[in-house]
């Protein structure tokens, strides 16, 4: 994460001239005019204004240096918090979940951590199930929970569930019985390519959601329950979503497509005990 431009032009602002900001950044006053030179060529605006031998922050530069400033926090607080974890290695489970697991289990295993291991702390990574297990191997996160398949070689799992996918339709769009055929109609969320749900989604409704009138690309469950409940389009659910899905009217798909739920860690990662702890905690909290 650079954010070194950012830093000078804030140095420049603070000191009021770049002579006085290059020392105290120690780098040559000509590359420090060089760099905020290429940002304002980047912006097609200058920044300062030269007031009294003082650079002054024109209107865009006010704007240009509170977003560099938000940055620059930024920047700080992330590796603050990373070298947090490095200094309390043992103490910290960082869990890779699938958007759809997140949404059913994750007040539930927050809660349980929180009470029987208060010293713990846990940290949620929200990401699609096809990049858990390299995340699992590359040891970025301790456990994971994800929708199982071919990509769980290699990696220590147990089901956690089984669920289905439904098809789900805003209410206002449904007159009569509710059938596949409607979503090819109506407006529809299609989970993301990159997506394993969207690998679940039989391919003969892929092919014939082309019909569709307005077709929208979601990039989780999350953004398709949100669609939904807005009244704006159809989706395909997975099943312990629908507990979310307000007025909607959802079915099963037919014939049915199921799959399973799993816990799911590297045998190197279950060598660390917290992560094994809980790694049996969340088995007990999902049964």
């Amino acid at each position: 994460m650079d954010t070194r431009i950012q830093e000078y032009i804030l140095a420049i602002a603070e000191e009021g001239t770049v002579s006085a900001a290059a020392e105290r950044l120690h780098i040559s006053q000509s590359a420090l005019s060089q760099s905020l030179a290429r940002e304002e060529k980047e912006f097609g605006i200058p920044f300062f204004a030269r007031r009294e031998r003082k650079l002054i922050p024109t209107d865009a530069g006010r704007i240009y240096l509170k977003y560099a400033s938000d940055m620059v926090s930024l920047r700080r607080n992330t590796y603050s918090r990373i070298e947090d974890l490095h200094r309390q290695p043992d103490k910290t489970v960082i869990i890779g979940i699938c958007t759809q697991a997140w949404l059913y289990l994750g007040k539930r295993i927050e809660e349980a951590v929180h009470k029987e291991y208060p010293e713990v702390r846990l940290f949620f990574h929200r990401t699609d199930s096809l990049d858990i297990p390299e995340l699992l191997h590359s040891g970025s996160v301790s456990l994971g929970i994800l929708a199982g398949g071919s990509h769980l070689n290699g990696l220590k799992h147990i089901r956690l569930y089984e669920e289905k996918l439904y098809m789900s339709i805003p209410a206002g769009y449904v007159n009569g019985a509710l059938t596949e055929e409607q979503l090819y109609h109506i407006p529809f969320a299609l989970p993301a390519s990159y997506t394993l749900l969207y690998r679940m989604i039989p391919q003969r409704i892929r092919e014939r959601l082309d019909e569709c009138p307005h077709l929208y690309t979601a990039r989780n469950t999350e953004e398709q329950l949100r669609l939904l409940n807005l009244g704006y389009a159809a989706t395909i659910l997975p099943e312990h979503c629908l507990t979310e899905t307000g007025t909607a009217l959802s079915s099963p798909l037919q014939p049915a497509v199921q799959y399973n739920i799993c816990l799911a860690a590297d045998s190197r990662t279950l060598q660390n005990r917290t992560a094994s702890e809980l790694y049996y905690l969340i088995r007990e909290v999902t049964r």
